[in-house]
């Protein structure tokens, strides 16, 4: 009988899990229910992601006295055969593991948006070669960046509407922000398609907490959005890691 596995990525205020084809979400501050989650679930190997020190290694604290094998993805992504990564250096794992993900549902070439604290896009040509890509903040972090050096603007929590302009001090933060963040994303896909996959035909995917509401402001064509890519990513190097004979 088949090993059943886990793929988690750690945030720092949410963990999300996938098992088969069902995922789960837990509060970074719920390891005790998460992993009894585990444990229920018969999970015998789990593969992480983490951008929340502290949580991942409680977790592991109780993994570690548990019969389940926990590895780094960071370990599975030195020795996956997806996408060649040699011409970047110091992408994050997060990114590498979007990629890998994105793989999972579209065909090279391919670009991924990824919108959360930062927005990150990511280039992959059609020979499975990661190109590197672009990191601005997004949304959230610019609203905190401009609350924090001024002394009167106030601090957006909320981005709810695409309105071109905006009737007071908080819309017009908003808009301004938006705007921002979406123009920097239609400028980057355009110089992306005419100077560096020197092609029209690239599938764009949008992900993250705020991709599908950037993506349906940015209005550009042949972009789709497909959550939890990371997860998949992840999944997709443990059953590399189980097959090392497939070819993915």
């Amino acid at each position: 009988m088949q090993k059943k596995h886990a793929a988690i990525d750690i945030g720092n205020s949410r963990i999300k899990v996938k098992i088969n084809n069902k995922i789960e979400y837990f509060l970074a501050s719920d390891i005790t229910n998460l992993f009894n989650f585990l444990v229920e679930n018969q999970i015998r190997m789990l593969a992480f992601s983490s951008v929340n020190q502290t949580v991942s290694d409680n977790l592991l604290k109780k993994i570690n006295k548990s019969s389940i094998k926990a590895v780094n993805a960071i370990e599975l992504l030195d020795k996956q055969r997806i996408i060649n990564f040699s011409n970047v250096r110091g992408m994050g794992s997060d990114r590498k593991l979007g990629l890998i993900g994105a793989t999972c549902f579209y065909t090279p070439p391919l670009v991924t948006v990824d919108c959360g604290t930062a927005v990150t896009i990511n280039i992959l040509n059609h020979n499975n070669i990661a190109l590197g890509g672009m990191i601005f903040p997004g949304l959230s972090t610019q609203a905190k960046a401009l609350s924090k050096f001024t002394n009167q603007l106030p601090l957006i929590t909320t981005f709810d509407t695409a309105a071109t302009i905006g009737n007071d001090t908080g819309s017009s933060i908003q808009s301004g922000i938006i705007a921002s963040v979406a123009g920097g994303i239609s400028y980057a896909l355009r110089n992306i398609s005419e100077q560096l996959l020197s092609s029209n035909h690239f599938q764009i995917i949008f992900t993250g907490g705020d991709g599908e509401f950037i993506m349906n402001t940015t209005k550009i064509s042949r972009v789709v959005y497909t959550p939890n890519l990371v997860l998949h990513g992840i999944e997709q190097l443990i059953k590399m890691s189980i097959n090392p004979t497939i070819d993915f």
